[in-house]
């Protein structure tokens, strides 16, 4: 009988073995002795640019903002850089950057405060549109600026002045020589 329940499931897994085998979808026999099948694996893109979440500016007139990227970004074929630049700013007037004291539903009231914005290791002032960070996919070590926010000068209104900036972040095949 012992003979008999291990024959039955010998059987049972050579039949359970061959239909696995059946069901796939490549077919060797007598008549076409070579197959191939495909491999695939599929990395989806991935990289994180932080940005600040409000820059408060001062007494001193000052404020400052953290950009990074980081470290290992995954970027599709042909693209080589993570770029990060402020695309625009909501009270952006004359190349310069301005906030505006806004009324209980967000319009302008007319008066106009300028700043400026300077990235560490550079006087140079950030304009809209242009790099500030970059980095190359596969880089071990992340990328950071901080940014500096200035008052052109002290105002002589008194009210809560606001802007809201837009940071856009881009995938580029070459490196940018402003994001440097």
């Amino acid at each position: 009988m012992k003979k008999n329940v291990l024959k039955t499931l010998s059987l049972a897994l050579v039949a359970a073995g061959s239909i696995s085998m059946m069901a796939s979808a490549a077919t060797v026999d007598q008549d076409n002795q070579t197959s191939s099948t495909t491999v695939t694996y599929s990395m989806p893109s991935s990289y994180t640019v932080t940005i600040p979440e409000a820059v408060k500016i001062g007494e001193d007139g000052t404020g400052t903002g953290e950009v990074s990227i980081a470290a290992n970004p995954i970027l599709p074929a042909g693209q080589e850089y993570v770029q990060v630049q402020i695309d625009k700013g909501k009270h952006w007037t004359n190349s310069t950057w301005s906030m505006m004291i806004l009324d209980e539903n967000g319009k302008a009231l007319g008066k106009e405060l300028r700043y400026w914005i300077t990235k560490t290791g550079t006087w140079k002032t950030v304009y809209e549109n242009t790099p500030l960070l970059e980095l190359k996919k596969g880089s071990a070590v992340g990328a950071s600026t901080t940014l500096t926010f200035a008052l052109e000068e002290k105002p002589t209104t008194s009210g809560d002045y606001t802007d809201t900036l837009t940071f856009m972040v881009k995938l580029s095949e070459n490196s940018s020589k402003y994001a440097q």
